[in-house]
Formats: structure tokens, sequence, C-alpha cells
């Protein structure tokens, strides 16, 4: 268990100069290292509370700014993304939530689009209701400019919807002071790591049933504050039959197609079983089973299983329209030991049965599948034979495939589709606008170590490059003044870092070309600099 990270916020935030961003340098790193080191927390009050003093100090509310506003059937909705991608479950889930909920008019605000395109279907999304996409670092990085500019938005509308990313420091800087602001609504997108938003969060939308418990116990939020809210989906509409698809990919038509999706991390064995543990003896016994799987790349041990099934395991690596796949499947299989519920679902909304080994319990059943249409439609199996046993069923039994498919068909599309899942958005706005914000929870952090910790340690590993990453996210948007500060500091302590920090941020973010020597030249500047800098004198430091 790495809890590295546990120094750096709780010595920091006590001694940081709120108004200072500089200063603040080591809070933001505490962040960034939490959320990819996973250090025994959820969440920090502690961390929390340096960044909400910042804000007020900050980011004051607008000059017509009153009581609270309170709707329960807001009529424009803005939503908050750290960043918009074609492809990541938080746009989707933005931009499906727009499509559905067509009545209000829906608006975009994005923290760190970073100079990227905003894909068009954000565009077309908010524009179908009347509303706006705002990039909030168009013209400038920093932080405390782009928390205002997200402040006057939200004031401007009936309710907020965050979707951010767990490191996001933009909405606790905007909405620390609570005056004239909308219900905050803060979607759990990433239920199993640590991230911010809890102290300016109305309401904690959880996306399945087993986060709640992890969120009351946590990251102290008081279940009142809790909702629950399913992912959106559109129904899929077939373009071929399932025989037409295998004969597509070059299967056989009497193959039976096993199916998973997911993040390649999400197969790697965590000191235990793992994936290919379940699966190579049903492959084995099956000679007309094929096991097609997206996410993990035809390397190593999958390389091996491809081999030793002479090829009938095929791991495809990523795929940015698993569709004709999931036209081809008989079964579906969900990743271990993480699962991937939205695929999961997305399996389900096609009538494919359900199939999950699912040995944890308590906290760690997070990293099961959940969600208002799994709950009562995925075989879970905690014990491995019976798992093989149930797949092998499955394999040799159509109607069992059909009856199981069927079943999963019908209750995601209860809860995740059409007006099933419009009546479960109106009990969250409705919920929004009732409960009392950032009363709750505790001033202190609690540190803790059990099954889950030791699980999310064992699957993330360690991340080399968190601090790189830190620094790219923190420092680049901060004022030049403020930037050199944190980089003569670096020096001290010999951390390396890009030149191309120096460069304003909007021209360091846009180019996109750079000759072969770039990275040359950019080292060799970086280390002159820091040997200029050791060759002076102590007392200048």
């Amino acid at each position: 268990m790495r809890t590295g990270c546990a120094p750096v916020m709780s010595n920091t935030i006590n001694t940081a100069d709120a108004r200072r961003l500089e200063d603040n340098f080591a809070v933001f790193q505490g962040v960034v290292c939490a959320w990819r080191n996973h250090p025994g927390l959820f969440a920090s009050p502690r961390l929390e509370r340096v960044l909400i003093e910042l804000g007020r100090r900050s980011v004051p509310p607008g000059a017509t700014s009153v009581a609270r506003r309170v709707s329960r059937t807001p009529r424009h909705v803005l939503h908050v993304l750290s960043k918009a991608r074609a492809m990541g479950g938080d746009s989707r889930f933005a931009c499906r939530w727009m499509r559905a909920d067509g009545a209000r008019a829906h608006s975009v605000a994005i923290t760190s689009q970073l100079g990227a395109a905003v894909p068009q279907t954000f565009l077309d999304s908010a524009a179908a209701t009347g509303g706006e996409v705002h990039r909030l670092d168009d013209d400038s990085c920093d932080p405390i400019v782009r928390a205002r500019r997200l402040r006057a938005l939200a004031e401007r509308a009936d309710f907020v919807a965050l979707h951010v990313y767990p490191d996001d420091v933009v909405p606790l800087l905007a909405f620390a002071h609570n005056d004239g602001l909308p219900p905050v609504a803060l979607i759990n997108h990433s239920d199993h790591t640590f991230w911010l938003g809890v102290q300016v969060s109305d309401l904690v939308v959880q996306l399945r049933r087993s986060s709640i418990p992890l969120g009351a116990r946590r990251r102290h939020v008081n279940p009142q504050r809790l909702a629950t809210l399913p992912i959106p989906l559109p129904v899929p509409h077939r373009t071929q039959s399932r025989a037409e698809a295998k004969a597509r990919l070059g299967l056989d038509r009497d193959a039976v197609v096993l199916l998973s999706v997911g993040t390649e991390f999400k197969y790697a064995p965590a000191g235990g079983t793992g994936f290919l543990d379940l699966v190579l003896p049903v492959m084995t016994a099956h000679e007309r089973a094929v096991l097609l799987t997206v996410g993990p790349r035809d390397t190593g041990a999958w390389a091996v299983a491809r081999e030793r099934t002479r090829g009938r395991v095929v791991p495809l690596g990523r795929q940015d329209d698993p569709a004709p796949l999931f036209e081809a499947a008989d079964v579906y299989l969900d990743s271990f030991p993480f699962t991937s519920p939205t695929a999961a679902l997305e399996a389900g909304a096609y009538g494919l049965p359900l199939v999950a080994y699912c040995p944890y319990a308590g906290d760690a059943q997070v990293l099961s599948p959940g969600a208002p249409g799994l709950d009562d439609s995925v075989c879970r199996l905690e014990d491995a034979n019976q798992y093989v046993e149930t797949v092998s069923r499955l394999i040799v039994n159509a109607d069992t495939r059909q009856v199981m498919g069927e079943r999963a068909r019908q209750a995601i599309e209860h809860h995740h589709q059409g007006s099933g899942w419009l009546d479960r958005l109106s009990v969250v706005y409705s919920v929004a606008g009732e409960v009392r914000p950032r009363a709750d929870g505790p001033s202190e952090d609690r540190f803790e170590t059990d099954r889950l910790d030791v699980m999310i340690d064992r699957l993330y590993g360690v991340d080399a490059d968190a601090v790189g990453r830190m620094i790219d996210t923190h420092v680049r948007p901060l004022p030049v003044a403020a930037r050199r500060a944190i980089l003569r500091r670096m020096l001290r302590v010999n951390r390396s870092f890009s030149f191309d920090l120096f460069l304003p941020t909007w021209l360091a973010t846009r180019l996109s070309w750079r000759p072969p020597y770039w990275n040359v030249i950019r080292r060799s500047l970086a280390r002159s600099a820091g040997e200029r800098h050791r060759a002076q004198p102590c007392a200048s430091t």
C-alpha cells in the first residue's frame, strides 16, 4: 500500500497560503498523486478545505447573487466536463443525457480542453436543446479565470451536473460560495478512486447501488445526499443478423462467440485468479467456442492463450466501434478482476446473456458489475468452478442463452432507456432541490486499508508518470510569475521539467508539429538551466 501522498497532502494543507497559487502547488500535487496512486483515502476534507478557501478569496459570487436558488423542475441544465472527448464514459453520459432530456435547455462548460477540438456530438447535442458549449480555457488556462467563468455560467443555470475528472480543482474554486447557485450534482463516474467535490456538491449521484455504502462510509457523504441515476443508453439497432455478423468476421456459423470488452488493465491478474485463468478451461473443453476480447492486445499471456487454443482466443486490442462484435456474440463475459459495467450494459441491450465472476465482499463489490439494469440480470458466480460450469452450459444450450439474454435486455430497457430513464432523472432533479448542502462529514482525513484499498493498489500499480502529469496539468495553466516560482523550487530538488513550460499556454498546446530534434533541444536547455542554478551560492536560493 502506498502512502507517500498522505504527507504531501496533510503537511501542506495546513501551511499553504490560500491566496497564492504557487504556495498551493503541493496541494495540487497531492490531488493528482492521490487519485492515480491510491493513498487509503477516497475523499479528503482537509484538501478540499484549502481549495474552497482559495475559491472564497478569489472567486466571489456575482453582483446579483442572493440566496441559494432551488428548482425541482429545472429549465436550463449546465453540464461541466474536464475535457470533451469523442470516446469516454463521462463524455458519452453527458451527451446521452442531453439528447434524452430534450425538453430542457442543456449547455456545456469544459474546464480543460487544452486546445483540442470539441467533438461535434457535443455541439449538436447542446444546440438541439437551445444550449451552448463554452471552453473555459479558450484564451486563459489560469484556474482562477476558469473558475470565475464557470461561476458566472452556473449562476445563470437551474441545475449543474459535474462530470469532471477526479483531480479537477476548478469546480471547488468556482462553487466555494453557495449564494446564488442552483443545485449542484456530482456524477460519480469514478466510484473506485479518490476524487474531489464532496464539499461543493448538493447531491452525489451514483451510477450503481454498490457504490452507495462506499460513498457514505469512506467519502463521508450523508446518505440523504446520495442518489442513483442509471447510465443512459441508446436502443441498439441491429444492422445484420448474428449469423451475418459472424460471417463478416470470418467465423463459422456454428461457432459460439464469447465476447468481453474492457480496458486492458482490467484483465491483469491482481495477485490471484485472472480472467484467462477462468476462461481457458472453458476454451479447452469446447472446441466450438471462440473468445473475442476488446481491450487486451495480442502480447504476453494473451498471445500464449491464442496459441494454446489454436487461434480461438482473439485479443483485438482497442476498437473504436465494437457494435459488429456485439451483433456477432452469443455470450458476454464481464472483465475481471475489474468490471466494465458500461460495456456489460451495452451487451445486455443487444440481448446477450451476461456472466461475471464476483468473489468480492463489502466495499470491494464496486469492482464487480453493478447498475440498476444489471443487478438482477447478471449471472454472478463467486466460485471459479461454478463460473466454468455456467459458461459451459450457455455454450451448449441456445435456449438458456435466449432466456437469459432477453431478461437482461428487458431490465436494461426499463432502467436505462426511454421513459424509464427519464423518470429516474426527474427524481434526481427533485431530490437535488430538497437536500441541504455542505453540512456533513468530518473535518479530518481518515486513512484506511481494507480489501478494496489493497485491490485498487494491485490493479493500478505505481503510476510513475503521476508527477509529470501533475506538472502539465497544474503548472502550465498558472500565470508566468507563479510558474517561475514553482520551477525554481523544482530546480532546488533537481526535478527535471519541460522547457516549454515557459511558453505561453496557447502556444505550447497548439504546437502540433515539432522537428525530430525538439526533445533533444528541450532536454539540453532544461539541463543547462539546472546546472546554472546549482552553480549559484546557496544564499541566492
